[in-house]
């Protein structure tokens, strides 16, 4: 992070142009915030500023990860006034994320001329920055502070500025990479922190290792799950999705009326063949920046072409679904957008003037014959040069010998092919003899031939006939290349000037793309349409799977939880847990029973619901969630100097400070980190103060503090909270019963993987351990002692108590001490020293 922007920007892996930047700012109590999109040419604008409700520098970190998280920036720009926890904050988001913070002086938020050189006023989208400058001239507008920095930046640190040749200012960078303006809404957006984005395996984390066929066809995060297949734009999309799910009903509902529509029998053929058309779609948007600066290539033309057929067919496809006409979807909105006949005329259009097939051949851009006359002519021209130039070099020939023969001068020794005739581009036609021709300095003057220039081998020259070949034909070659630099031109212009709606057309296509991706999966792993609650408190699923885990196991257990939390926003808050309703699950059981599992395949369930996609379960109500936030792997790092517990403390606290009635937390062992005591103190104060909050979110944790269970303390009665445990089925190798002492070392347990309601009294960390490897001595004392803590034994009075042996060994000991410290050594100065170690053994052994 210590580079300057120049030489970031001086990167080769790095350009503006293709870039996603990102400008925050913050001033007094509002956020303002605009996002460039560079691949698209998009101005991502906030319609009005956001209001920062709850502790600022809380928010604006939220806000900022969020953001940051969906969009995949790789660079940030924030005011230098931005306070330092919130600075120190966005600094780690943006390291972990491969995004390049800078910091902006603030005056660079100030420079309103910057917006006003933006050259966007023909698209639809300039009313809102239009809105943005007026509200920045009436009030405070934050938003257009950040555009005005955004845009010095781009202009400061653009590449390869030019200059209008009618004047010598410098126009703004920022008008040759922004096309287009709309609006970017944090509304409707669920938050979801980067380490609930971790723990949860949303976004990809490792590379699958191995030949296996299941671990091949395994998935390792939702973004893999639903990401096959799909092109680039695609998966953008879908990031944009899994790291900021929708908390607005209707739009959610809208998704699944779409895979709804798809999954339906009548259109499952068109439903395979629309996932064909549109898989991988070409880019047309970064082919439009190519087209907009010159900068097409074969592939560009192809890609191009490409895109037209395939979005007809898409089209054509969609237009045979059936589908409620009267609602508006992305079905309805492609048709409303697309002009079929436009499109179709495009495709004809460059296949009438480019030759693809040959122009992938030559690798250059090769135009068709019987498009423009005089580029026919030409080339006619030129393809039948070579038959002239013969003659030009014959009758020069000619004319040398008969000036040679006049002047009396043999050529019966002089080679037949002296002269020839060639033309080069820019210079035209020439005759040419070889350099060696003794007679060629005299035949110049003779016959008045100028010479042009010279090479080691020859001398170039013109004459009465190639001047005429210069006025009848020209600089063919020349003129061939500006002619189909014409039509290539004017065939660019005609594209241009569909810009709008074939960019428009792609990210409806791109946003279809993840419909039919979630689709497709919800079809091939059974999944179902949740319920959608707004005004509940409520998570309800019955036979829920895990997303992942299910796509790695030939056989996957499923498990329900049902956590009915009441209404939202009621009158009286704290009727919630008065009146019966729950809303913390507690999750106790073995070790490696799945309660991890559990907890992650819930969240994910949420997730996959509020993405608009079907979820892995027989039936899933689900209230809307405005954040999930997690306490589940602890995420350290050579640069954190933070402890285990200190990260672990640290993040439940975020979760604590950040969560609504409407959220979700996931808590796995909290408190494991300290001591025995502390511990479990704490992760049972979490549960106890949520249980009576009158804004508590739902929260579902897993613990293995059963001491918390005993004396009431987290008893079944607690109102508001719901016990489950984990099954197992505990065998007996001798007697094969039930009831035995668990902590002899010769049982055994078979993890069922079943959640059920109630209190599990055992970890079975011991038969874990056991089965994991550790040395049977080891296992063994483990045993001993856990009978003994079980038993009620102080274990620091039981394990400091003597045994009869250690007594009479200490009495045997003492014996010893008093005898030899009755010796008087000052007698046996002259006793010889075999008799001292004799004595001195009788001491130490007097039997």
């Amino acid at each position: 992070m210590d580079q300057d922007i120049s030489s970031f920007i001086a990167d080769e892996s790095f350009s503006i142009g293709e870039s996603n930047i990102l400008c925050i700012e913050v001033l007094r109590d509002k956020l303002g915030c605009c996002l460039l999109e560079g691949s698209t040419g998009t101005l991502k604008i906030l319609m009005q500023d956001q209001l920062l409700s709850i502790s600022k520098s809380d928010e604006t970190s939220m806000i900022a990860e969020s953001l940051i998280l969906v969009n995949n920036p790789q660079v940030c720009l924030i005011s230098a006034r931005l306070d330092e926890i919130s600075y120190n904050y966005i600094e780690k988001i943006c390291s972990n994320n491969g995004c390049k913070l800078e910091l902006q002086a603030s005056d660079s938020f100030n420079r309103s001329s910057e917006v006003e050189l933006l050259s966007v006023a023909g698209h639809r989208g300039f009313s809102l920055l239009k809105h943005s400058i007026v509200n920045s001239n009436g009030s405070t507008c934050v938003t257009a502070a950040t555009i005005n920095c955004l845009l010095s930046w781009l202009n400061k640190n653009g590449e390869n500025g030019f200059e209008d040749d009618s004047s010598t200012t410098l126009l703004p960078r920022s008008n040759e990479i922004i096309y287009q303006i709309e609006s970017l809404d944090l509304k409707d957006r669920a938050f979801i922190d980067e380490d609930s984005l971790f723990s949860l395996n949303v976004l990809p984390q490792m590379q699958k290792m191995g030949q296996d066929k299941l671990v091949q066809n395994a998935c390792f995060s939702v973004w893999e799950l639903l990401g096959q297949d799909l092109s680039e734009m695609g998966k953008k999309k879908l990031r944009s999705w899994i790291t900021g799910p929708l908390t607005n009903k209707e739009m959610i509902v809208k998704r699944y009326d779409i895979i709804r529509t798809l999954l339906n029998r009548t259109n499952a053929s068109l439903f395979e063949e629309l996932r064909t058309a549109a898989k991988r779609m070409p880019n047309v948007i970064s082919t439009m920046n190519q087209l907009q600066e010159g900068k097409t290539t074969v592939n560009s033309w192809c890609s191009l072409l490409d895109f037209l057929t395939r979005s007809l067919q898409v089209y054509r496809l969609v237009s045979m679904l059936r589908f409620d006409r009267s609602n508006q979807n992305i079905f309805t909105r492609i048709q409303q957008t697309v002009n079929s006949k436009i499109v179709k005329r495009l495709s004809a259009r460059i296949n009438d003037v480019i030759d693809l097939e040959t122009s992938k051949e030559t690798k250059s851009i090769a135009i068709r014959d019987g498009v423009d006359s005089r580029l026919d002519h030409c080339r006619n021209v030129y393809n039948s040069l070579e038959a002239i130039l013969c003659s030009v070099a014959k009758d020069a020939e000619i004319t040398i010998l008969n000036s040679l023969v006049g002047q009396g001068i043999d050529t019966d020794a002089i080679d037949e092919s002296l002269v020839n005739a060639v033309y080069i581009p820019q210079l035209g036609y020439m005759v040419t003899l070889e350099i060696g021709f003794e007679q060629a300095e005299w035949i110049s003057q003779d016959l008045q031939w100028d010479e042009i220039f010279r090479t080691e081998t020859n001398i170039y020259y013109k004459n009465y006939r190639v001047n005429e070949l210069d006025n009848e034909f020209g600089d063919v070659h020349t003129l061939i290349f500006d002619l189909e630099i014409d039509i290539l031109h004017s065939l660019q212009n005609h594209v241009l000037e569909q810009r709008e709606m074939l960019c428009f057309y792609r990210h409806l296509l791109a946003e279809l793309e993840v419909l039919l991706s979630f689709a497709y999966v919800s079809e091939s792993r059974n999944y179902v349409e949740p319920e959608i609650s707004e005004k509940s408190c409520i998570l309800e699923v019955e036979e829920g799977r895990h997303a992942l885990y299910e796509t790695m196991v030939n056989t996957y257990i499923p498990n329900s939880i049902s956590l009915n939390g009441g209404p939202f926003h009621v009158s009286n808050p704290s009727a919630w847990f008065e009146s019966g309703f729950e809303r913390i699950a507690i999750l106790t059981g073995a070790n490696q029973s799945g309660k991890s599992v559990f907890l992650t395949q819930n969240g994910l369930i949420v997730l996959l619901a509020q993405i608009g996609c079907f979820v892995p379960a027989k039936r899933a109500k689900i209230g809307i969630v405005d954040k999930i936030l997690t306490r589940i792997q602890t995420r350290e790092t050579m640069t954190k100097d933070q402890s285990s517990f200190a990260l672990d403390s640290l993040q439940m606290a975020k979760c604590l400070s950040l969560a609504t009635e409407k959220s979700l937390i996931l808590v796995d062992e909290f408190g494991k980190g300290t001591d025995i005591a502390d511990g479990p103190a704490l992760f049972g104060s979490v549960i106890s103060v949520s249980s009576k909050d009158q804004r508590c979110p739902r929260i579902i944790g897993c613990t293995h503090f059963h001491e918390l269970f005993k004396n009431g303390i987290l008893s079944e009665d607690v109102l508001g909270v719901k016990h489950y445990t984990t099954d197992i089925l505990l065998l007996n190798q001798e007697s094969q019963s039930q009831a035995i002492d668990v902590h002899k070392e010769n049982f055994g347990i078979t993890f069922l993987y079943s959640v059920q309601e109630g209190i599990s009294r055992e970890s079975f960390g011991i038969y874990c351990a056991k089965v994991c490897g550790v040395d049977r001595p080891i296992v063994t004392r483990a045993n001993e002692l856990a009978s003994l803590m079980n038993q009620g034994y102080d274990m620091v009075d039981y394990c400091g108590r003597l045994t009869e042996t250690e007594i009479a060994d200490l009495q045997q000991n003492q014996e010893i001490v008093k005898r030899f410290l009755l010796w008087d050594l000052d007698l046996e100065e002259t006793t010889d020293t075999n008799d001292l170690k004799e004595k001195l053994r009788s001491i130490i052994n007097p039997s």
